[in-house]
């Protein structure tokens, strides 16, 4: 994961295709979480799973075509049927405490940021 433009690295993690990461923030107008699940390809693409979260909200995915789970603790799941995608470039910030997790690897992406920056996740092969 590399945030551009300072080409930082933020994490480098060996994947398999298979293997699963979340991404996680706290949406700015219901103020809860948000959590969604990728998936890496076959091809090192990255295919979206599903996205949890507590209410709806801008921006929160539901429409013809995908399955809503309700969760006995009131979240809702929306399970994708969607493409992969090459990467996915995600504007990050402070407020919304973004957070990923694969396998045993646990990044705070914004915690030490002053202001939102654009971060690009994609597998590649070393």
């Amino acid at each position: 994961m590399i945030a551009p433009g300072s080409g930082t690295e933020i994490l480098a993690a060996k994947t398999d295709p298979g293997d699963v990461f979340d991404l996680s923030y706290t949406h700015s107008v219901s103020n809860s979480r948000v959590t969604g699940r990728f998936r890496v390809t076959d091809d090192g693409g990255l295919e979206p799973v599903s996205t949890t979260f507590r209410s709806f909200g801008p921006g929160l995915p539901w429409g013809s075509g995908e399955h809503l789970e309700r969760l006995d603790d009131g979240s809702m799941v929306v399970h994708h049927d969607e493409p992969a995608r090459d990467e996915l470039r995600i504007w990050v910030s402070p407020l919304t405490d973004d957070t990923i997790s694969l396998g045993e690897h646990f990044v705070h992406v914004s915690r030490q940021a002053l202001e939102p920056f654009l971060i690009v996740i994609s597998v590649r092969s070393r």
